[in-house]
């Protein structure tokens, strides 16, 4: 099912701050960098709080209605910052992407 993203207009990733989630993301974006993406818009919900949800932990606490609040809230990913190669370019790519996705 992931090879047929560019099947779509927009893909948008739901990811969680703990570290198994971001551990996918980062899989899931360098994968996808490896890639010609065309028209594709690759974008990413990243929200640290939710109004009226204290202490926010994560998008699992929101409800059906506040979690499609978000709806078109997200950011888009330009996965050409992320073109470094070998294991240099993967160190760079982590590194990367905690500044870039700090919300």
């Amino acid at each position: 099912m992931l090879e047929r993203y560019r099947e779509h207009d927009e893909v948008v990733l739901w990811f969680e701050h703990d570290l198994f989630d971001q551990t996918l993301l980062i899989y899931l974006l360098q994968w996808l960098a490896a890639r010609e993406r065309g028209a594709v818009s690759i974008n990413l919900v990243c929200i640290d709080s939710f109004p009226g949800v204290h202490p926010f932990k994560g998008l699992g606490q929101l409800s059906t209605k506040q979690t499609a609040s978000l709806y078109g809230s997200w950011k888009e990913v330009r996965l050409n910052n992320f073109g470094l190669h070998g294991r240099r370019g993967r160190l760079m790519r982590v590194v990367t992407l905690k500044l870039w996705f700090s919300c």
